[in-house]
């Protein structure tokens, strides 16, 4: 029957009068108290003087083995946090989200220092890759622009201050297994969204500022606005930063029960199909080279799904089973 915190096991073993047995030495003992602490560690402490040098008798076996019971079941118990009512929910929540705004703020504080470099090599670099011809039409169109890309890039350099904070409220509500594939899930979930995010970057947006070269009428001037050039910019990058999250959905969906391997791999056909439809609703371009470059890593994520899937069900089995 575990133990909860606090608890306390008293052995009163009364006043021996010190003696000699036979060529080892007794001794008195007062009493014994095993404490369980407040962080579940064992706090040993005895009364009277206890003689070092001595052999210790066979009463220090059972104390012993009461000892290391004790301390299995401190191991096995999962100290709940403190409860919150309604109100000191909202309270963290306030604060959790106070701290994010101002992890924004620090990020779109260091975007505004490097707005140059941002501007120009990064967000601009892929159209004039391409020599291809930007212009404003707006009459504080470049003002805003550079707002939103500031705003932007704080929002990607504080994404894992933020997501920290996300963590931090909801941990509290989780038991000790729970957090530990959570804290996973989180860390992976953030690293796989970068890795879209940079697939969009260097390989999605740049072949489809390529192919408005190949497209292009010599009669037709391509100018751009910088309006519709950053929100296709923006609209890229999130939807291959997404695209990327399949494995991980797929895990907090086997973990739950509610897809299968087996399911999977007997619908992938269907999925095949369903892959080229997204690529070709994602890509805003008709030629099937750029939708191909988009449904391919698709079915790679898909497969790698599959391959997640199979093991969470078998991993969830044996948890089922014992």
């Amino acid at each position: 029957m575990p133990l909860s915190r606090g608890c306390k096991f008293e052995c009163n073993r009364g006043n021996i009068p010190r003696e000699k047995v036979g060529s080892g030495e007794h001794f008195s003992l007062a009493f014994l108290i095993v404490e369980l602490t407040a962080n579940n560690s064992i706090a040993l402490r005895t009364a009277n003087n206890i003689w070092p040098s001595l052999e210790p008798p066979a009463v220090f076996s059972s104390i012993a083995d009461a000892y290391r019971n004790l301390m299995n079941s401190a191991e096995e118990i999962e100290t709940p946090e403190k409860e919150m009512n309604f109100l000191d929910h909202i309270e963290e929540l306030r604060s959790r989200a106070l701290k994010s705004i101002l992890w924004v703020l620090a990020g779109c504080a260091v975007a505004g220092y490097f707005r140059e470099w941002i501007m120009n090599e990064a967000l601009l670099k892929p159209a004039i890759d391409a020599k291809l011809t930007l212009q404003n039409l707006e009459p504080f169109g470049q003002a805003f622009l550079l707002f939103k890309v500031i705003l932007f890039s704080g929002i990607v350099l504080s994404f894992p201050f933020v997501m920290h904070q996300v963590w931090s409220f909801v941990a509290p509500g989780l038991y000790a297994h729970e957090r530990k594939w959570a804290r996973w899930v989180t860390a992976i979930t953030t690293l796989c969204f970068l890795l879209g995010v940079a697939f969009g970057y260097w390989v999605l947006i740049p072949s489809m500022m390529n192919y408005i070269n190949v497209v292009a009428n010599p009669n037709i001037e391509d100018n751009i606005s910088t309006s519709n050039y950053f929100s296709f910019f923006i609209n890229m990058l999130l939807a291959s930063g997404l695209i990327f999250e399949l494995p991980m959905l797929t895990f907090v969906l086997a973990k739950i029960g509610v897809v299968t391997s087996h399911f999977m791999a007997k619908y992938r056909r269907h999925a095949i199909v369903v892959i080229l439809i997204l690529a070709a609703l994602i890509t805003p371009t008709p030629d099937p080279i750029t939708q191909l470059m988009v449904a391919v890593p698709l079915y790679i994520l898909y497969e790698i799904s599959v391959v997640i899937a199979k093991f969470t069900n078998a991993r969830r089995a044996e948890e089922d089973g014992s």
